[in-house]
């Protein structure tokens, strides 16, 4: 007697389940078990829409990175409305509560806050905790030196920058074009980017507001549209080591520029 032939897919009375090779649903002669080919067919699928699912992760994530996302420092970077305020500070009396005084504030009113100081005031910050207090709050490194040429840019590309305070030397050097470090190399080249407004708070007493080449520096400023705060209603000037003993900068005052400056470069874009 000649066997019977069996169909394509069966061993032994049994077939594959057309719903994948690796988990057959067995078949009897004469009676389907139907139960094994949905069982695996559902695999299937939930395997599909996990796959959907860690692919959303993943571009999410990608994009969270250029806006909201957490960065170093242990913050999270706000893509603020306002754009990116570069805070560039130095070694000057009140540079202490920076944090407080503008980049918490400035935060508020939508900003993205990266901030930039000389060696000095980085020493400074870093020995009172201020500078990790910074990071964590911006969600962004503190700049304080210049990066190797194999690293990454660790700042985004700032929309305006505001220099407060800065020391009568930080006030020299960029009035002459002098770029020794990573905050002048910074203040410099934004003096001379177009659309880019610059503001400046120089903290100062009176002798050095009488030296000879002061005027010069601050009318170099103004030449390349810096919004210069100064004056005896916002920054009455003292003689050396006759001023207050603690003094607060005028951080409502900067602040209130800083909004000046770009609100004007909105109206009278370049």
């Amino acid at each position: 007697m000649e066997k019977e032939a069996q169909p394509p897919g069966t061993v032994k009375g049994t077939t594959l389940c057309a719903a994948g090779p690796h988990t057959p649903s067995m078949r009897t002669t004469g009676t389907t078990v139907t139960e094994g080919c949905r069982a695996v067919r559902k695999g299937f699928r939930d395997q599909q829409r996990l796959l959907i699912v860690a692919v959303v992760a993943v571009l999410l994530c990608c994009t969270a990175g250029r806006g909201d996302g957490p960065m170093r420092g242990g913050g999270t970077v706000s893509a603020g409305s306002r754009g990116v305020l570069g805070v560039v500070s130095t070694a000057a009396d009140g540079v202490e509560p920076l944090r407080t005084g503008l980049v918490e504030p400035a935060i508020a009113l939508g900003w993205q806050v990266a901030v930039t100081l000389t060696p000095n005031a980085g020493q400074w910050l870093r020995a009172n905790g201020e500078l990790d207090r910074l990071e964590a709050v911006t969600g962004l490194p503190v700049r304080d030196t210049p990066r190797l040429p194999t690293e990454a840019r660790p700042h985004p590309v700032a929309n305006c920058y505001v220099v407060a305070p800065a020391s009568a030397n930080h006030v020299a050097k960029p009035a002459t074009g002098i770029a020794d470090n990573q905050a002048l190399t910074q203040v410099s080249e934004a003096l001379g980017t177009i659309g880019v407004p610059v503001v400046v708070f120089p903290q100062v007493n009176a002798a050095h507001v009488r030296h000879p080449a002061w005027d010069r520096h601050i009318a170099a400023l103004r030449k390349a549209d810096v919004e210069v705060i100064h004056g005896p209603d916002v920054w009455p000037l003292h003689e050396p080591r006759e001023g207050p003993a603690v003094r607060q900068l005028p951080w409502t005052a900067i602040t209130e520029s800083i909004q000046h400056v770009t609100a004007r470069a909105a109206r009278h874009p370049l």
